[in-house]
């Protein structure tokens, strides 16, 4: 279930360092991301800018709808603006050798993404998904699995709706779908079950070869829970850790 704000605050200001009297933020990237972490930050009562190199980004129209008089900056990302910031949210669809935000890494800002943002609100078992091919395939069956077992299921993530978005439906389950952008951005994800169905070749011009990539991937075993592990893929097979519960499929 969703925790209380007081809770989720709290977790938010001892992971993330995230505190709405001190903490300058911005959320670097609008789209549904983008949106959801804005209407996130906003209810919990954060002050935030908006920045978007677009100059008619996607869901601005219904973030002002929402949300009313925010401050959003479009165009060229400011250098000035995000060196300023403490925190920067950036969308997975941008990368984090964006020359400005490369900078503002530099001048010790913290690169936060909306997972983690979810996984410092929720005590409900989280089951993460992720691989080069088949992960949408997987979110959704295992989704419609928990439903006809009576569970009450949020299925989201990098597939349909966006991880923060899910908050409210109360869920007994959350099956996330991940992508390497997510991952490489998420530090406290700690999924009840995690799975990487393979590794291929993909997304190579944001990673910085496939060693990297997989790496990415790899993040979405952080924490205790169980790894369900392809046996045939010599990769994932790699990332076994000693002691940890783990499944095989073949």
């Amino acid at each position: 279930m969703k925790l209380s704000q007081n809770t989720i605050k709290a977790q938010l200001k001892t992971k993330l360092g995230l505190d709405p009297a001190a903490s300058k933020i911005v959320v670097v990237g609008l789209g549904v991301t983008g949106v959801s972490v804005a209407r996130y930050l906003a209810a919990l009562g954060f002050d935030f800018v908006i920045a978007d190199s677009r100059e008619q980004p996607p869901g601005l129209t219904q973030l002002q709808d929402e949300l009313g008089d925010i401050s959003v900056i479009t165009g060229a990302f400011d250098s000035a603006l995000l060196n300023n910031a403490t925190h920067l949210v950036v969308s997975p669809g941008i990368s984090l050798e964006e020359k400005a935000i490369a900078e503002a890494i530099n001048n010790s800002a913290q690169i936060i993404g909306d997972i983690d943002l979810f996984a410092c609100s929720v005590d409900t078992p989280i089951v993460a998904i992720t691989g080069s091919n088949g992960k949408s395939t997987v979110t959704t069956m295992l989704g419609e699995m928990a439903q006809a077992a009576g569970k009450k299921v949020g299925v989201g993530g990098n597939l349909g709706v966006p991880a923060l978005d899910l908050l409210d439906l109360s869920a007994e389950l959350y099956v996330l779908e991940l992508s390497s952008f997510q991952l490489e951005r998420t530090r406290f994800l700690n999924a009840t079950a995690a799975t990487v169905l393979n590794v291929t070749a993909d997304h190579l011009d944001r990673h910085t070869d496939i060693a990297d990539y997989a790496e990415q991937k790899q993040r979405v075993f952080n924490g205790d829970g169980v790894m369900v592990i392809n046996a045939d893929d010599p990769i994932v097979v790699a990332m076994q850790e000693e002691g940890r519960q783990t499944v095989t499929f073949s």
